[in-house]
């Protein structure tokens, strides 16, 4: 149906072989849509729009291409109106990724300098400092060709995997003979 008219001269039912129309039982009006709800801020009232991601998108990517569409939008809007975003969520994660970073960069300064101070040989922490970021990188590498992407599961599984690499070189570095010990016999 096009227009009005033709809504009007829709058949509801037929009786005794003559059609009811819609339009002789009822006013039918073009008319605004029936208001269901109201959004409200300190200005008065407003448009307010909620964008839920898929689930396994990527929050960050998906944000960037929702701001370039909004700046599309706001170039289109009539004088007076305005577009804002109220909440990202986006920003929360790059702040989170800014403190797994700082506290990965820490973590790394640590663990060197334990394995230093527990080795007691620089060539032997220098090793095992390496090989363990080392692995990760080249398991995401693989993990990125296989199409698995990196979440809670896969970094546990990486975190358990890597864990028994230093303690495995450690082990080694204790059964191996020193060189004191080949002169001492």
């Amino acid at each position: 149906m096009q227009t009005i008219e033709e809504l009007r001269g829709t058949t509801v039912v037929l009786r005794g072989g003559t059609p009811v129309l819609l339009g002789d039982i009822a006013d039918v009006v073009e008319a605004p849509a029936v208001r269901r709800g109201i959004a409200h801020r300190l200005d008065g009232e407003v448009v307010s729009c909620r964008v839920s991601k898929q689930f396994g998108a990527d929050t960050v990517a998906v944000t960037a291409g929702l701001r370039d569409a909004l700046d599309d939008i706001v170039a289109t809007l009539p004088a007076g109106v305005t577009a804002r975003v109220v909440y990202d969520q986006s920003e929360l994660v790059d702040e989170a990724l800014g403190g797994v970073t700082r506290a990965v960069l820490l973590g790394a300064l640590m663990v060197v300098l334990v394995l230093f101070a527990l080795l007691g040989d620089a060539r032997a922490a220098a090793l095992v400092t390496l090989s363990i970021p080392l692995s990760v990188a080249i398991s995401g590498v693989l993990l990125e060709r296989a199409g698995i992407g990196l979440n809670t599961m896969t970094l546990g599984g990486l975190a358990i995997a890597v864990g028994p690499r230093g303690r495995l070189d450690h082990r080694h570095r204790e059964r191996a003979p020193s060189p004191q010990r080949h002169r001492a016999v």
